[in-house]
């Protein structure tokens, strides 16, 4: 979903490019903070294990249901989409981390 940025020296890449979920490349131990989108697509009934939320400790999960379903047919909700997931991250991140 999102290009590649360089940083100083290193290339940082969209965590979707390994697995759905974004997280298979985090180092072990890393907090994670993973926010659920879980698909609607006909073709998770082929690939139903990624649509769940993955097993990883010190993962933080963030799942907002009544986030505006995005697709290529409803692009015009990403602005309201986005607002709204960035203001469940930044009341997370606010939030004291628990071990």
């Amino acid at each position: 979903m999102f290009q590649p940025v360089v940083l100083g020296r290193r290339r940082l890449l969209d965590g979707g490019i390994s697995d759905r979920a974004g997280i298979g490349a985090a180092s072990p131990g890393a907090r994670v903070l993973y926010h659920h989108l879980p698909a609607n697509s006909p073709w998770r009934r082929f690939t139903p294990s990624q649509n769940g939320v993955p097993d990883r400790p010190r993962l933080h999960l963030l799942h907002e249901p009544s986030l505006p379903r995005l697709s290529p047919f409803h692009l015009a909700r990403g602005p309201r989409a986005f607002a709204l997931a960035r203001e469940m991250a930044l009341r997370a991140l606010d939030a004291p981390a628990t071990l």
